[in-house]
């Protein structure tokens, strides 16, 4: 296991792979026949705004889940959360309590998701 490490780069080696690694001490190489990538869940891709959201609306107007959000600034405002995962109800949530006027849950889903995907001990 190498923590710390970026790829910068993946070869063929005959029957295994040959990772070259950037590491905070150097580069380093390695051979596995089957390397694990362990990014984590941003390492699937960026936090982004859809640009339905970020062009026609000014940036003081909306943030991210993955922002710092100013919850005091909501007070007695009607706030809509896009989405139906666990930090959009966790922020609705938050909005409430902090006396947000109204919270709306918008999502495009049939039904409200019951399992964490990213839970490794799931119950129904």
């Amino acid at each position: 296991m190498q923590n710390d490490a970026d790829v910068a780069a993946i070869r063929p080696e005959g029957a295994a792979l040959r990772l070259i690694l950037a590491t905070p001490t150097g580069r380093v190489e390695r051979f596995a026949r089957k390397p694990v990538l362990a990014t984590g869940i941003d390492g699937s891709g960026r936090w982004e705004i859809p640009g339905f959201i970020s062009r026609p609306i000014p940036p003081d107007r909306f943030a991210h889940t993955v922002q710092d959000i100013d919850f005091g600034r909501l007070a007695g405002r009607r706030i809509g959360v896009l989405g139906a995962g666990a930090s959009a109800f966790d922020n609705g949530a938050t909005a409430l309590e902090v006396s947000a006027g109204s919270v709306g849950l918008c999502l495009c889903r049939r039904d409200l998701p019951r399992i964490n995907p990213y839970s490794a001990h799931q119950s129904l």
